[in-house]
């Protein structure tokens, strides 16, 4: 009969600019118009004879996205009515008392919300748009969460559906670092015994988002937002590190390497560092990688230099958060160093040498720290 169109200038990969069309105030029980939610398309399903005495009817069309909140316009389509009315109805336009209608639940079958982390609760989260007219008390309301294709659980006692607003709650407060996405799968159904057929509605989307879902279900994606809630963890777990240089190291030697960690995601994860106490300004520090190097000359008379290192998130911003570690840097003179001859491949004594420097200091009852790690070239037999 006619059809609309609406453009969404947003991206259509998001939903964003995913255009569907509904009709608004249409009377659900005794429907005259359907419109094709994909292209826009009016048809009429049902006979004019009730609307004799009119010679117009006005049609209100929804065009929403597929966005987060979803934005949507109206405009009214202006129907002529013509020809003569009919006066007699036929035994075809008589409904069936029990006549299947098809009618959507669901404005849209996909809905994505954003919370913080450390959230208050209970926490309104969204509050799901059913079809004009229907009553949602009239519905069984179950709500599960959807970990893998095969396996559902219980939303409770995380999330809660309230069955007389639709609207859905969080039970807990979340922590992103022990779970950032949650896949909830909203289902009505009526709850008296008769069968009922329910329209799918076409969604122009390219991906499997709605892919599973039943007519009578949707999906919502729960994505927990990381707060800043997580200090930087070195390494060493709150042990001092310890660093052995030679007295005849120069300028650009490779004292140690500091490692922190972070549990949070993206910017508040990016971490800097830097020394602090350091006054002999012997030593430097990439505010990347955290290697530490010698920018200075060693004077004959110092055995122990000690400083710290402060790691920071969020790129080292004044709002980061930070933890300090201790480093001590042993000046050995050569005649203190002991050469041990290991066989095997290089990287594989690499990644065996905590353990074997632990055998060491066990068996000598003294501290070993490895100075520097490189291939043998020589008559020497294996240790």
């Amino acid at each position: 009969m006619k059809q609309v169109n609406a453009i969404d200038k947003d991206y259509v990969g998001n939903g964003n600019g995913l255009v569907l069309y509904s009709i608004l105030h249409q009377d659900i029980h005794n429907p005259i118009f359907q419109i094709d939610s994909r292209d826009g398309t009016i048809t009429t399903v049902a006979s004019f004879r009730s609307y004799n005495d009119y010679e117009h009817l006005n049609v209100t069309v929804v065009a929403s996205d597929l966005g987060s909140p979803a934005h949507s316009s109206t405009a009214v389509v202006l129907i002529n009515l013509q020809g003569q009315a009919v006066t007699e109805p036929t035994t075809d336009d008589i409904d069936p008392p029990n006549e299947q209608r098809n009618v959507s639940i669901f404005q849209h079958q996909y809905h994505e919300v954003q919370v913080l982390e450390n959230n208050i609760a209970p926490l309104q989260l969204i509050k799901i748009n059913i079809t004009n007219g229907l009553n949602p008390e009239v519905f069984r309301w179950s709500l599960v969460i959807e970990e893998n294709d095969e396996e559902n659980f219980d939303a409770q006692p995380v999330f809660e559906l309230d069955p007389k607003t639709t609207t859905l709650f969080a039970l807990k407060s979340f922590d992103r670092e022990l779970k950032s996405r949650y896949q909830l799968r909203v289902r009505a159904d009526r709850l008296n015994r008769e069968p009922r057929n329910y329209a799918r509605i076409s969604y122009p989307v390219t991906d499997e988002r709605v892919d599973g879902l039943d007519p009578n279900e949707c999906r919502i994606i729960v994505n927990i937002q990381d707060e800043n809630d997580n200090e930087p963890r070195f390494k060493s777990a709150g042990q001092a590190i310890i660093a052995v240089v030679p007295r005849t190291a120069t300028f650009g030697y490779p004292v140690t390497i500091v490692m922190a960690f972070d549990a949070d995601d993206g910017l508040n994860a990016e971490i800097r560092y830097r020394l602090l106490n350091e006054p002999s300004r012997l030593f430097g520090i990439d505010e990347l990688t955290g290697k530490i190097r010698l920018i200075g000359i060693i004077p004959m008379d110092q055995r122990v230099y000690g400083f710290d290192v402060k790691a920071t998130d969020r790129g080292g911003a004044d709002d980061g958060r930070s933890s300090i570690a201790n480093v001590f840097v042993y000046i050995i003179d050569e005649a203190r160093q002991v050469r041990i001859v290991v066989a095997g491949k290089p990287v594989e004594v690499e990644q065996r040498i905590d353990a074997l420097m632990q055998v060491l200091s066990e068996a000598i009852q003294m501290d070993v720290r490895v100075r520097l790690l490189e291939p043998h070239v020589g008559g020497l037999e294996p240790a």
